[in-house]
């Protein structure tokens, strides 16, 4: 977070590079403020990751996504296609065991992680 005046001093500093004239500033919120706060982040609002071997649950190949078990990720893990490790047409089979890393979220399709990456092991 930046105070006020260093966010304006920076505003008008890339004006004068970029050769734009500033006709207005951006409005400054709260949360940009120097509040001189030094109290930690609490842990839940802090992104948790990790790293652990899973089981496919299920796997909608048409859609592109499914949802892994693992005990790291309880309630299962939610992944799509992008996150495999492959090239082309990426897919996983139901019951298969892989690697994941995955991320812990507010919300996503109703569950509360996220695979960043997958690799099925070979059966």
């Amino acid at each position: 977070m930046i105070g006020r005046k260093l966010r304006e001093l920076l505003l008008a500093a890339a004006a004068v590079v970029s050769g734009v004239a500033v006709v207005a500033l951006v409005p400054i919120s709260a949360s940009d403020q120097d509040t001189g706060d030094t109290r930690p982040i609490p842990d839940h609002a802090m992104t948790r990751t990790g790293q652990t071997t899973g089981t496919v649950q299920t796997w909608n190949a048409e859609e592109g996504w499914g949802v892994i078990d693992s005990a790291q990720t309880p309630g299962g893990c939610w992944a799509f296609y992008s996150s495999i490790v492959g090239e082309g047409f990426r897919t996983l089979t139901v019951g298969a065991i892989g690697s994941l890393e995955w991320e812990q979220v507010i919300d996503q399709d109703g569950y509360q992680y996220r695979a960043t990456r997958l690799q099925q092991h070979d059966s």
